[in-house]
């Protein structure tokens, strides 16, 4: 990957308000977490370079490594997999609409991200901590 490209994902990856703190208080209450991206192979390192996402939720699936990406059913079925977990047993959180109505149409409960607090809160219908 080249210079100006890390330069540009360096910049542009951050936490969104309140995230890290929510993944930080989940994971230490014992919630298992994974991060399930669309990002191609080589641009994974560099979001993890820029924000240090493993300390927290580690990376489960990686679009660009298994050639499947969301919305698609290979993909979470993949992603499922690759957690070794089935739809039932996960809560799926994405920014996305299009992202968060596949998920629940092949039966995984899932939150549409918009902010922390309405994510927390989200959340409690699914988990405790």
């Amino acid at each position: 990957v080249g210079a100006k490209i890390r330069s540009y994902l360096s910049s542009r990856y951050e936490w969104k308000e309140g995230m890290k703190e929510l993944c930080i208080e989940l994971r230490d209450a014992g919630i298992l977490m994974a991060a399930f991206s669309n990002y191609p192979a080589q641009w994974a390192p560099l979001v993890e370079d820029a924000v240090a996402l493993s300390t927290c939720v580690p990376w489960g699936y990686i679009s660009g490594e298994r050639g499947h990406r969301k919305p698609s059913a290979e993909a979470f079925e993949g992603a499922l997999a690759a957690v070794g977990c089935s739809p039932d047993e996960v809560v799926f959180v994405d920014d996305s609409r299009t992202n968060v109505e596949a998920a629940q149409a092949l039966g995984i409960p899932s939150i549409r991200f918009e902010s922390e607090p309405l994510l927390r809160t989200a959340l409690k219908d699914f988990i405790t901590w």
